[in-house]
């Protein structure tokens, strides 16, 4: 499945001999980073929607949570956020000594 012309990735399933029994496409979600596959001629809707905030795809998830008041929240802001808070908190242990 392309989005937006380009490919996000493949899934093989292989045997132990090395032979690809099953093959398809992924894409990754640009809020919770969930891979999950694309069946041939799946649509994107089917599988979730593309963020017209971020414009990346996302899962069934974050788009349930995208319509139903959650807003964009792309994956690296979420980590900004963890980062920001653990900072905060180490500074605060250090000026509590």
């Amino acid at each position: 499945m392309a989005i937006q012309g380009r490919r996000e990735g493949v899934s093989r399933e292989v045997t132990p001999e090395g032979k690809v029994v099953n093959e398809n496409e992924t894409f990754t979600c640009g809020h919770c980073q969930h891979i999950t596959d694309v069946g041939p001629k799946q649509r994107l809707d089917e599988l979730g929607n593309m963020c017209l905030v971020c414009m990346r795809p996302c899962c069934k998830q974050c788009t349930f949570e995208m319509t139903h008041g959650g807003g964009c929240a792309p994956f690296e802001k979420k980590l900004e956020r963890i980062e920001a808070r653990a900072n905060a908190r180490r500074t605060y242990e250090e000026c509590a000594r």
